[in-house]
């Protein structure tokens, strides 16, 4: 399956992927990507980025079967030019446009990374995504077999120094009720390490 991923929840992040069956789960292949960090110009550069990454030998020689689009949360001007790109190509080429939870992306990327390095079983992962005015999106998660995340609390954006009273608010008990938090993850981890500190 040819899909083409758009996240302009943060920067703009611009994937075609194949995603074929492999030993009872999906192996994706990175076919062509591209990406600018710029928190500001989502609209300026998706057009040039999708033409990059859909006319790229590997990625143009089979037609896209979906898009699958970032639906935050995040700044709502970013993510609404990734959302309506997402559309425009669906409609355009006739092919499903399915929305993916950024933050819950985050999780399973972070969950995957410190399962396979740390051999732990069933951890918990804190993310916590830029929500500018010095706040973070944030919530609790857990591995939900190996492609999903099941959320262990609702997503609350606060600021940093109330993440650990506003997640025990939802769920009481260390860690929000989840035995403790064994990774921290996103760009709101990056931009406060007091939170790496819970």
């Amino acid at each position: 399956m040819r899909i083409l991923s758009i996240d302009s929840s943060l920067g703009t992040q611009v994937a075609v992927v194949d995603a074929a069956p492999a030993a009872g789960a999906r192996a994706l292949q990175v076919l062509s990507q591209d990406e600018q960090a710029d928190t500001r110009r989502h609209a300026e550069s998706l057009g040039q980025m999708l033409s990059r990454a859909l006319s790229a030998p590997e990625a143009a020689e089979r037609p896209l079967d979906a898009v699958v689009a970032a639906t935050g949360p995040a700044p709502f001007t970013g993510l609404r030019a990734g959302l309506v790109t997402a559309g425009v190509v669906g409609r355009t080429r006739g092919v499903p446009v399915h929305g993916v939870s950024s933050i819950d992306a985050v999780a399973r990327r972070a969950l995957d990374e410190f399962g396979s390095q740390e051999g732990q079983v069933d951890p918990v992962v804190l993310v916590a995504t830029d929500a500018r005015r010095r706040e973070v999106y944030t919530a609790l998660f857990r591995a939900n077999g190996p492609d999903d995340v099941t959320r262990l609390t609702e997503i609350i954006v606060c600021p940093p120094a109330q993440v650990a009273q506003r997640l025990a608010e939802q769920a009481p008990g260390p860690g929000g009720g989840s035995g403790g938090i064994d990774v921290v993850a996103g760009s709101g981890a990056s931009l406060y390490p007091e939170l790496a500190e819970m």
